[in-house]
C-alpha cells in the first residue's frame, strides 16, 4: 500500500437526490461525489473556469452546466483538471430500492443466516428478478416497490400490508411474486416489528435514501491514503440525521476492515474533526463536488436509457477508475434462469416459502440444497430448451 499522507480536505456533494422517493422517472440515477483538494486549489481552479468560460452565475452548478453546450465545456474542462482527485458512487434508484425490498422484506426472517444467503447472492436474485419486472412494466411487480416505497416514506402500514397476498396459493411454486408475498405474508410480524423499529414519531424517516452510505463509503476509501480527513459537505437532511454515524470517527486511529463476498473492505477513517456542512454558494470545493456528482449521474443515466453522445462517452471514459466498489446497478442475468446461480437461487426461494409453510426451520441443508441445484440445471435447460437471453452487465465507467 502506497504510503499515506498526513491530511486530505474532501469536498462532499450528490446529484439526483431525492429521498425515500426512489421511482422519481425524471431522477433514476442518484450520484455522490468526494473531492479531495486543498481548499485554494478549489479555490482558484472554480475562478479559472469561471474566467475560461465566462460564467455570470454566482456559483458553479453541474445540473445547469450541463444543460448547455458551453456549460458542458466546463464540465469536461473539470473533470480534466481533477483526475485522480475524487472518487464517486451511481445508483440506479429503483434497483437500489428492490435491494432495500431484500434488506427489509427478507432480512427479518434470514438474518440468522443471512450470510450464506449473501455468500450465493440470493439478494441480487431477489433484486434483480424484482427490478426486470419494474422495468418490463410488470403491474404486481411495480405495484409491490410502491407500497413499500410508500410504507418507508410515509409509515403507512396498510402499504405494507398490500404486499402481503390475502392467502397461500398452488402458484407461489410457479410465480416469482406469488412466492416472494407468500413469504412476506408467513413472516409479516417479523418484517412488521423491524420496520416499525425505524420509526419515531415526527422524526424524519430516511431507512431508502442513498446518502449517508453513499458518503461513509467514498470517505472510507479516501481514508486509505490519509492519516486524517477534514470533510465538507453540502447542507444536506439526511447526513444532519446520521451525524451520529460520522462523529464517531472523529480522531479514529484504529483501522478497521470487513470482509464481504471476498471482499476485504475498510469499515473506518480518521476525520480531524466532525463534519461540516456549509453552503455550496460559498464553498468551491462543494461547487466541484457538484459538478463532478452531476456528471456522473448524468452519463450513467445516458448508459441505462442508451442514448450516450460523443461527449458523455468522453466524460464515461474521463470516470473510469474514479468510483468506489459500491455502487448499486443490476446485472440482470442474475435474473435469468438459464445461468445455473439464478436457477439455484429460484430453488432456495421455493424451498424456504415451503418450509415457512410447513413451519419448518428456514437453514437446515439449504446449502446441499444450492449445490444439487447447480449440478441439476444443465438437465434444466435441456428439457426447457432455454439460453442464455441476458448479457452480463457492462460497466458504465
Amino acid at each position: 500500500m502506497a504510503r499515506k499522507v498526513d491530511l486530505l480536505h474532501v469536498f462532499c456533494d450528490e446529484s439526483g437526490f431525492t429521498g425515500n422517493k426512489l421511482l422519481d422517472a425524471e431522477q433514476e440515477v442518484f450520484s455522490y461525489a468526494a473531492v479531495a483538494m486543498e481548499p485554494t486549489e478549489a479555490g482558484e481552479l472554480v475562478a479559472r473556469l469561471r474566467r475560461d468560460f465566462r460564467i455570470q452565475a454566482p456559483e458553479l452548478k453541474g445540473s445547469k452546466l450541463i444543460a448547455r453546450p458551453q456549460g458542458r465545456k466546463v464540465v469536461t474542462q473539470a473533470l480534466k483538471e481533477c483526475a485522480g482527485r475524487y472518487r464517486v458512487v451511481a445508483h440506479l434508484k429503483p434497483y437500489a430500492l428492490a435491494c432495500k425490498f431484500f434488506e427489509y422484506i427478507f432480512e427479518p426472517a434470514v438474518s440468522d443466516f443471512n450470510s450464506f444467503l449473501y455468500g450465493v447472492d440470493f439478494h441480487r436474485f431477489i433484486a434483480a428478478v424484482l427490478f426486470a419486472g419494474f422495468r418490463a412494466e410488470d403491474k404486481s411487480g411495480e405495484a409491490a416497490l410502491e407500497d413499500f416505497m410508500t410504507f418507508a416514506h410515509k409509515g403507512d402500514l396498510a402499504a405494507l400490508e398490500r404486499i402481503f397476498p390475502t392467502g397461500i396459493t398452488a402458484n407461489s411454486r410457479y410465480d416469482f411474486l406469488t412466492a416472494v408475498g407468500t413469504f412476506a405474508l408467513l413472516h409479516q410480524g417479523e418484517i412488521k416489528a423491524e420496520l416499525m423499529s425505524f420509526r419515531e414519531p415526527s422524526v424524519p424517516n430516511w431507512i431508502l435514501d442513498l446518502t449517508t452510505t453513499s458518503l461513509f463509503g467514498l470517505l472510507a476509501d479516501w481514508g486509505q491514503k490519509a492519516r486524517q480527513l477534514e470533510v465538507t459537505c453540502d447542507e444536506f437532511k439526511p447526513v444532519k440525521g446520521d451525524m451520529l454515524v460520522f462523529d464517531c470517527m472523529v480522531d479514529r486511529k484504529d483501522s478497521v476492515y470487513v470482509r464481504f463476498q471476498n471482499k476485504k473492505r475498510p469499515l473506518t477513517f480518521n476525520l480531524k474533526s466532525p463534519l461540516q456542512m456549509a453552503d455550496s454558494k460559498t464553498i468551491p470545493g462543494l461547487q466541484i463536488a457538484d459538478v463532478v456528482a452531476s456528471a456522473t449521474a448524468y452519463t450513467w443515466k445516458a448508459a441505462y436509457r442508451r442514448s450516450l453522445t460523443d461527449e458523455c462517452r468522453q466524460w464515461a471514459e474521463m470516470l473510469k477508475g474514479h468510483f468506489s466498489d459500491d455502487n448499486i446497478w443490476p446485472d440482470l442475468s442474475d435474473a435469468d434462469l438459464a445461468t445455473p446461480k439464478c436457477f439455484a437461487n429460484m430453488m432456495i426461494l421455493h424451498e424456504l416459502v415451503d418450509r415457512s409453510v410447513k413451519k419448518e426451520d428456514l437453514y437446515e441443508g439449504l446449502p446441499a440444497i444450492f449445490r444439487a441445484a447447480l449440478q441439476f440445471h444443465p438437465q434444466f435447460v435441456k428439457e426447457n430448451k432455454l439460453r442464455r437471453t441476458v448479457k452480463r452487465r457492462r460497466r458504465v465507467a
